[in-house]
């Protein structure tokens, strides 16, 4: 084979293999944006393009500025921007400077800002207040953005930003309680309710069942750390994935060249409530009714350390509610609580009185007589015990980011956010409880760097920990050998005829611990009229599961 062959069979391998390794490395999903692009069309009066026109964009809160040239067809792109607000400055010699201002970025938008350039000195300027157009024409995929002004002035019980998600078209909720599934569940266009994907500044927020951000007691706290977010329903492209139901795309709040803060406190209480027809003033410790107090309260703080370069933005939230709950409980007649000794068994003094609720046998084994002891004497009518008790619920939520402009083609920034909860809940019978608790941790690190006016790279490397657990305590040792009905065993479930409330013996304890580690890369290339992006997402999860079912 001559050297020419040789030579051009190696080009074609060369070539074939470049091309098999960037479909695949395109094939993989993206991290879902967390930022945004403004692009346009300079033109001047009588619609020619003008190319050669230079373009600055310029983040009004930050300072950050980006600069571009206008390509042949007088087209510009300027991808991965940060979401916030933007004027737009396009000069060319001989053509007077138009300046657009008050634009706003949302996430994942491509914004259109075409120009128009009118003929005269370029040391004259025009300057026109921005507005966003009423119609997208660059994407096909359907959603809606909640932004700053909808969270701060929209109705919000219990200020969880995720229940806004409710407002848009196609999605319906469904609410889950308990063991990692608390909080609002939503189907987006008749999707499985576990087919739904969060993410927070690209980080996987998503725990080991399937649900969103929620905390055990079920509250997606943090509204002033979120500046925005936005949920793509349907038709959403490539740079998506990990779930076929709905994207939502959540942005943290950053730090601006001013300060800005705010301190909250909402307080609710029982003091103007009415009561309830379950509710007894012996079941509520002598009160006209069970009592509730409920403080949500917090901060934030936000603004530059350094102007133009570094910024920071703090936030933290806490959840304190003591709420009473009626304990009504149908448990055994005080007769049956009195009992003789007979050989291997026990004997009912009063039989009549009790025969009813333990079958017509007055003979008791003596395996149950440490059983009827739990239950209390009944203090209510018609063997009905009641007592106060409350559910609690403690929640504190913290997020802190902090922003770096290296230069203009150089930015940086870094976010933790922190979820602490813990829950004391009353069931059903007095000596138990239900304890839970759940810890989730979010961080991220990502870095921008422009290469070129037409090439732009992201690197992003995120981990996120959501973990659960729950369980049932006692006052009594039920795995005394008192309470077993079977040697060495703790006692399980006891239930008894006649509409008793059952024995609940031990709850079933789970713990649930989900790591994610993820690296992504986003590539932003521009080609006169085309723009490519391609990229990779890495995500190693690691789940740890322990349930104890007795």
């Amino acid at each position: 084979m001559s050297a020419r062959k040789q030579a051009g069979m190696y080009r074609r391998i060369t070539m074939g293999a470049t091309l098999l390794f960037t479909l695949w490395v395109t094939a993989l999903p993206l991290c879902a944006q967390s930022s945004g692009t403004i692009l346009g069309v300079t033109k001047d009066a009588s619609g020619a393009v003008i190319p050669g026109a230079g373009v600055t964009i310029s983040n009004s809160d930050t300072g950050l500025a980006r600069t571009l040239t206008t390509d042949a067809s007088g087209a510009f792109r300027a991808p991965a921007l940060p979401v916030g607000h933007y004027d737009l400055k396009v000069e060319k010699s001989g053509f007077v400077t138009i300046t657009e201002r008050g634009l706003t970025l949302e996430v994942a938008q491509e914004l259109v800002v075409n120009t128009t350039l009118q003929v005269g000195a370029a040391s004259q300027e025009i300057r026109v207040s921005g507005e966003a157009p009423l119609v997208d024409t660059t994407t096909s995929s359907l959603g809606g953005v909640v932004d700053e002004q909808r969270m701060s002035d929209l109705p919000l019980n219990g200020r969880n930003y995720v229940d806004l998600t409710l407002l848009q078209p196609g999605v319906s909720v469904q609410t889950h309680t308990g063991q990692g599934g608390a909080g609002t569940w939503f189907s987006a266009n008749g999707s499985p309710i576990r087919s739904n994907n969060y993410t927070l500044d690209g980080a996987s927020m998503v725990n080991g069942l399937g649900a969103g951000t929620s905390s055990e007691v079920g509250s997606t706290l943090g509204v002033d750390g979120i500046r925005e977010y936005k949920v793509v329903t349907s038709a959403f492209s490539a740079e998506y994935g990990m779930a076929m139901g709905s994207q939502m795309v959540i942005v943290s709040k950053n730090g601006t060249n001013q300060f800005h803060g705010d301190v909250f406190e909402y307080l609710r209480n029982s003091a103007l409530d009415a009561r309830n027809f379950f509710d007894t003033a012996q079941g509520s410790g002598g009160r006209r009714l069970p009592e509730f107090q409920r403080n949500n309260f917090g901060g934030a703080l936000g603004g530059p350390i350094k102007k133009d370069k570094t910024f920071f933005y703090g936030v933290y939230e806490g959840l304190h509610q003591n709420l009473g709950v009626t304990t009504i409980d149908s448990v055994l007649p005080a007769a049956c609580h009195n009992l003789t000794p007979a050989g291997n068994s026990y004997r009912l003094t009063n039989p009549t009185s009790c025969a009813a609720t333990l079958s017509a046998s007055s003979v008791v084994p003596a395996v149950m007589q440490p059983l009827l002891d739990l239950y209390p004497i009944p203090n209510l009518p018609n063997n009905q015990f009641t007592l106060p008790s409350a559910n609690r619920q403690d929640v504190h939520w913290a997020q802190m980011r902090i922003d770096h402009n290296f230069s203009a083609a150089d930015t940086m920034f870094g976010r933790y956010t922190i979820d602490d909860v813990g829950l004391d809940n009353a069931t059903g019978f007095p000596s138990n409880r239900l304890i839970g608790s759940s810890r989730n941790q979010f961080l991220t690190l990502s870095e921008s760097h422009i290469f070129s006016p037409t090439l732009l790279n992201t690197v992003r490397v995120s981990f996120s920990r959501m973990s659960f657990g729950q369980g049932g305590v006692s006052g009594l040792d039920l795995t005394s050998p008192s309470y077993q009905l079977v040697t060495g065993q703790p006692m399980g479930q006891v239930a008894i005829s006649g509409g008793i409330t059952g024995l609940p013996g031990l709850a079933q304890q789970a713990h649930q611990n989900q790591t994610v580690y993820t690296i992504n890369d986003d590539v932003y290339l521009m080609k006169g009229r085309n723009a490519l992006k391609f990229g990779t997402l890495i995500n190693r999860y690691n789940l740890n599961n322990a349930f104890l079912i007795t």
